[in-house]
């Protein structure tokens, strides 16, 4: 079985994390995100990322 690793997959374990977000989670998911993730590394993902993103992430 393959696992995922947090540093080589991060580009899609990223935009999926943040794919469910809402409203009222965002500030709670970005924080869970920024306990593994820099600033600079989500921000290039969601930039990068050909996944779908709930339109919150961009506002």
């Amino acid at each position: 079985m393959n696992r995922l690793d947090i540093e080589k997959h991060k580009y899609i374990i990223i935009p999926r994390f943040l794919s469910i977000t809402n409203e009222d989670s965002f500030e709670e998911d970005i924080q869970s995100l920024e306990k593994f993730y820099s600033k600079e590394d989500i921000l290039y993902c969601l930039k990068n990322t050909k996944e779908w993103l709930n339109h919150i992430v961009f506002c």
